[in-house]
């Protein structure tokens, strides 16, 4: 089932195009999941396979992407330009009994 973003305003940025996109497909692909996992993430240019738990997802005008979460039980926060993203969505395991975790997505204002 497509996730619906609302339209924005017509002068969006490339990054506010990018930010739109990653999220419906960080929606996309958590919904698809089973009850035993949830989105995890990995920066493709990190060099680091362990995923991300992304917790919040953070456009930072006019270029930047923030992704908070934790790796391996610990705070991350991984802050990277719109032109090196690349971000591959894994599968991690949870518990079934607990529900997908909510991911927030948010827009800083501009300085």
């Amino acid at each position: 089932m497509p996730f619906e973003i609302p339209v924005s305003p017509a002068n969006l940025s490339y990054a506010d195009t990018q930010f739109e996109i990653l999220m419906r497909h960080i929606l996309e692909f958590q919904a698809s999941l089973d009850a035993n996992h949830d989105v995890g993430m990995v920066s493709v240019n990190s060099g680091s396979s362990d995923p991300l738990l992304v917790s919040e997802v953070i456009l930072e005008p006019p270029v930047l992407l923030v992704f908070r979460g934790t790796v391996k039980d610990k705070p991350a926060m991984l802050v990277q330009h719109i032109n090196q993203l690349n971000v591959l969505m894994t599968p991690v395991d949870k518990p079934p009994e607990d529900p997908h975790r909510i991911i927030g997505f948010t827009v800083s204002p501009e300085s």
